[in-house]
């Protein structure tokens, strides 16, 4: 699945948004292609399958800058539109608010990161236009809607990790953008009730005030001179994310004063840095205990310092309970997470249902040969987070519909049909990529029952699990007696589940020949076909088959089979969670040729 990505900036040197570059890098190993919009660029290099478009505000703004970001916006997602499946916007609801009537129309599902304690109406109306929207706080304004989704925070626990080499005994640190929201001056109070008792501390103020805040700011120094505490507090900029652990590491206590409803991800860098952490966050409350919360007031942030300050025992003892908490926060978590949900969010638009509709009614109002059709399946699940998954009951309502209408034959009879052997009836093949061990759990008991015969496509090797896409367990030795069925063809699907586009022409030979060896040694059959993974293929590409001994390939080019049609690139046409009845229909007529032909219109 391809993802359209929409954020605020793109910069591994912005103070407050740098964090967000560690979330590409990883929704990266989710998704086949990513396509970023942001509205400044700064430094990043991003992975292969990456691309960023900015709307310039990089080069600085003017006097009609905000028309024209609004203009480029549209202009850039209209351009884009065939190059992504589905949408995440991070934070502003504005995008949501100017373009989600278009992806609307476009039949690209939206969603929308948004994690704070305001709303207003204009949060509802974006909302209204989102399949789901994702925060980690139950306290968020968005956490009220249905659609809502509550996910990990996304901390690189790879990147923060303990060191008490640098590590100042009795010292305090603030470290959140200076404004209204994240409320430092609660912090200051605590300290000045502090000094009242003669307790022993040194704090920091680490971050910068956007200029609508410097004011605020400014008053949150005055007042720290004021309460003759200037020698004992520190302020400092804000650094970017990168520079973030060395702060963590250099004090003991982290204090977070946003109010619930933000769960800043900073009390976990902090924890899972060493720092004992101090928020008044409920989230926390409620995830790791009351031993790293406080009740929001100066007394009890004063109170809880005041314990930290002057207990014997060691930070150590509190810290270490709250890392596995930091686990189920990681970046890597958040990445699976979002994944699975927006893989999930795939579905027809009603106008795509109205389409297909309308191209089945003409389809049987023109005169019409017999046709030969490949149809590809993946999954037979009810899994809920996999798109290309179809249930057992819509399997079989398919399988159903096919006995009364067509000859289901095997793959080697599309080859023969695209060779100039015509058919006497619709007949259609079918197919299953990936091989996953619910082809022999659930979809080959339907395919006995109706006599269908089937070609499954495994992998021949150690597959990558991040191209693959998900963990879902694969046919292995143990399902031979299933592959054994007469009714069963076993194909290859290379070796790893890797582009063959995307690598050399020497890994790619490898994958061809290494999967037929490996699925002949565990199986005892010499696959014949091959299926491209993920439908990438070339002309070098088709050649290295043909030397690897393929008679034949198959692709994911949604049309049926043509006479004369290349035995190394036979289209087949997809069937999945969103094929709905009416659209299974359409598709295995010539609507399914007119769909693919409207779709490379609109493409160009």
């Amino acid at each position: 699945m391809r993802l359209l990505l929409v954020t605020q900036v793109v910069d591994t040197e912005d103070l407050y948004l740098s964090f967000f570059t560690q979330w590409i890098n990883e929704l990266a190993l989710h998704f086949d292609s990513i396509e970023v919009i942001c509205l400044k660029r700064g430094s990043y290099n991003p992975p292969s399958n990456v691309r960023i478009h900015s709307l310039g505000k990089e080069r600085g703004a003017h006097f009609f800058s905000r028309i024209f970001y609004i203009v480029y916006f549209m202009l850039l997602i209209w351009r884009l539109r065939s190059r992504y499946d589905t949408v995440l916007v991070h934070m502003n609801q504005e995008y949501v608010l100017l373009a989600g009537w278009l992806w609307r129309l476009l039949g690209k599902p939206v969603s929308m990161w948004r994690n704070h304690y305001a709303g207003s109406w204009l949060t509802t109306v974006a909302a209204f236009f989102c399949t789901k929207l994702f925060c980690t706080s139950e306290h968020s304004y968005t956490a009220r809607y249905r659609k809502t989704v509550l996910m990990p925070v996304g901390v690189d626990t790879k990147r923060f990790s303990i060191d008490d080499s640098t590590r100042t005994p009795k010292s305090i640190l603030f470290f959140a953008r200076m404004a209204p929201s994240k409320n430092p001056f609660l912090l200051l109070e605590a300290l000045r009730k502090l000094t009242e008792k003669n307790i022993s501390f040194t704090a920091t103020f680490a971050g910068s005030a956007l200029p609508e805040y410097e004011a605020y700011y400014q008053s949150l120094v005055s007042r720290t001179e004021h309460y003759k505490l200037s020698e004992r507090v520190l302020f400092v900029p804000g650094v970017p994310n990168s520079e973030a652990p060395a702060l963590f590491h250099s004090h003991d206590i982290f204090v977070n004063c946003a109010r619930s409803g933000m769960f800043d991800k900073a009390i976990f860098e902090a924890a899972s840095s060493g720092c004992h952490v101090l928020a008044s966050s409920d989230d926390l409350k409620h995830q790791a205990g009351e031993a790293y919360w406080f009740d929001g007031s100066v007394d009890g942030l004063a109170a809880r310092l005041d314990g930290l300050l002057t207990s014997d025992e060691t930070t150590d003892t509190l810290r270490d309970q709250l890392l596995s908490v930091v686990e189920k926060n990681s970046l890597s978590s958040l990445g699976a997470a979002l994944a699975a949900e927006l893989h999930s969010n795939y579905r027809p638009t009603f106008i795509k249902q109205w389409l297909w509709h309308l191209l089945f009614i003409l389809a049987h109002a023109v005169p019409k040969t017999p046709r030969m059709s490949l149809l590809l399946y993946h999954s037979i699940s009810n899994d809920i987070s996999n798109r290309f998954a179809v249930s057992p009951a819509s399997f079989e309502r398919q399988l159903r519909y096919l006995r009364k209408r067509f000859d289901v034959v095997p793959l080697s009879r599309a080859y023969e049909y695209a060779a100039g052997l015509q058919v006497k009836r619709d007949s259609v093949a079918i197919t299953f990529d990936d091989g996953y061990s619910d082809f022999a759990t659930a979809a080959l008991p339907l395919l006995r029952r109706y006599n269908f015969p089937s070609t499954v496509f495994l992998l021949g090797g150690e597959p990558d699990r991040r191209e693959l896409g998900n963990d879902l367990p694969l046919i292995e030795r143990i399902h031979t007696d299933a592959l054994e069925d007469s009714l069963v063809e076993i194909g290859s699907h290379a070796a790893t589940h890797r582009k063959l586009t995307k690598i050399s022409e020497e890994e790619a030979r490898t994958e061809l020949c290494e999967s037929r060896r490996v699925i002949a040694a565990d199986f005892g059959i010499t696959p014949r076909y091959l299926a491209y993974p993920k439908g990438s293929y070339n002309a070098r590409v088709m050649q290295l088959a043909r030397e690897a001994g393929y008679e034949g390939a198959v692709s994911v080019i949604e049309q049926a089979v043509r006479a004369g049609d290349d035995p190394y690139c036979l289209p087949r046409i997809q069937i999945d969670k969103g094929t709905t009845p009416s659209v299974f229909a359409a598709k295995v007529t010539a609507a399914a040729d007119w769909y693919y032909a409207l779709w490379r219109f609109m493409k160009r």
